[in-house]
């Protein structure tokens, strides 16, 4: 009983002192990832509903950002009052609250449109589900089908860089092979499409498409894993299962431009060009939506040891390596899905065998890095082995005077 109260001591006097110094050592971190491009929607004028009910002075409109353009052209009787919800024709920017609200089936029964929790305020939604609930268009007139179109965004200040990310918030339900079967044979497959636009050329970046198979004999979109003669279905390879909240990361790495202007990859002829980022949804019938958020586009390069990415180590290095160690998924939302042990790492796993080499790379940052990363623990609460344990570990890896003395 006295050794464990002595421990429970000690981890309490560990935790204090790491809690102390955290103010100094992690004080002035910084984050230097290069925005390129943010939008979250939130400028936006709302209107009221129009043909929706709600008291929601501020619920939907069909205005997008400045600069962005916004093509709802080739949704099936768009403009007839009496064909399709008018506040889902195209893509709608709507307070996240009505759109989650009126789409319910009652008004205390919530539907997966509640899961969107990365969504917040205003989002950008396409829902075809909820528009086709007047008049039934899309088993009478076509399927839905809309563009939205960023403004051109300059990527000269990815120049030198090493990555470039594009991340949004997503909610995404899709729907296929049930509709449009008076006007389309092939029924209808819910699709979202990201594309890079340069110039005169498009490139496709993101495919979802929702039917999970193509008929080995018909070539249609299907559901169903097996044709009628028994052989196995196609496999899609660009089937999306339905995910009502998640943080979509693109990789544009090949679109940064080097010194002489040009970029290194895909779209290699550029020089000096503007791109723009295209959604699109086509070919959904009376199916799902799909609702994004907190669209941002960053620029950075790698440095080992440098977890935040600013382009030095710094004391902010220590708070996220401490992130990357005890919460990966955390981590990967906030520096667009990259895993710890890039940066953090001299090999492909992210452990606690690395906290010795990144102590040595952090000896010229502060007097005393196991103190730093130690206070970076203490911050956060964690399950056994617990807090006190991984800052003891710390400081006794790292040889910290006072602790080494102890034990010793």
């Amino acid at each position: 009983m006295g050794c464990r109260s002595q421990t429970s001591r000690s981890g309490r006097w560990l935790l204090m002192l790491a809690t102390l110094v955290a103010g100094c050592l992690l004080s002035g971190s910084t984050e230097a990832l290069t925005t390129i491009f943010f939008e979250d929607f939130e400028g936006l004028q709302l209107r009221p509903p129009e043909q929706e009910n709600g008291p929601f002075p501020r619920a939907f409109t069909h205005v997008p950002p400045p600069g962005w353009f916004r093509d709802a052209s080739d949704v099936p009787g768009v403009g007839t009052p009496s064909v399709g919800i008018f506040e889902w024709e195209g893509w709608s920017f709507a307070d996240k609250d009505f759109w989650r609200t009126v789409t319910r089936p009652t008004p205390t029964v919530p539907t997966p449109r509640d899961r969107f929790t990365f969504g917040q305020g205003t989002i950008a939604v396409a829902d075809p589900d909820r528009w086709n609930d007047l008049g039934d268009p899309a088993n009478q007139l076509g399927f839905y089908n809309t563009l939205l179109r960023t403004r051109p965004i300059d990527l000269t200040p990815a120049t030198g860089e090493e990555r470039l990310r594009l991340r949004f918030d997503s909610s995404w339900r899709g729907g296929c092979c049930d509709d449009g079967g008076s006007f389309n044979p092939n029924g209808n497959n819910q699709t979202a499409l990201v594309n890079v636009v340069v110039g005169t050329q498009t490139f496709e970046v993101l495919r979802w498409e929702s039917a999970p198979y193509y008929d080995v004999i018909t070539q249609k979109p299907t559901t169903q894993p097996f044709a009628s003669t028994g052989q196995p279905n196609l496999v899609n390879a660009a089937y999306r299962p339905d995910n009502f909240n998640e943080q979509v990361v693109i990789d544009l790495s090949a679109l940064i431009p080097n010194p002489s202007g040009q970029a290194m990859g895909f779209a290699n002829s550029m020089s000096g060009e503007d791109i723009v980022i295209e959604f699109i949804m086509e070919g959904a019938g009376d199916d799902g939506w799909w609702a994004f958020d907190d669209v941002e586009m960053g620029a950075y390069s790698t440095l080992l040891a440098d977890m935040n990415f600013s382009g030095h180590l710094d004391t902010g290095d220590y708070g996220d390596f401490a992130l990357g160690m005890l919460d990966e998924e955390a981590y990967r939302l906030k520096y667009f899905g990259e895993y710890p042990e890039t940066n953090g790492s001299l090999d492909s796993t992210f452990d606690f065998d690395d906290v010795p080499w990144f102590l040595s790379k952090m000896t010229g940052v502060s007097p005393e890095p196991s103190l730093a990363l130690a206070a970076a623990f203490a911050q956060f609460s964690v399950p056994e082995p617990g807090t006190a344990t991984l800052v003891l570990s710390v400081l006794l890896i790292g040889g910290f005077g006072g602790v080494r003395g102890r034990e010793q």
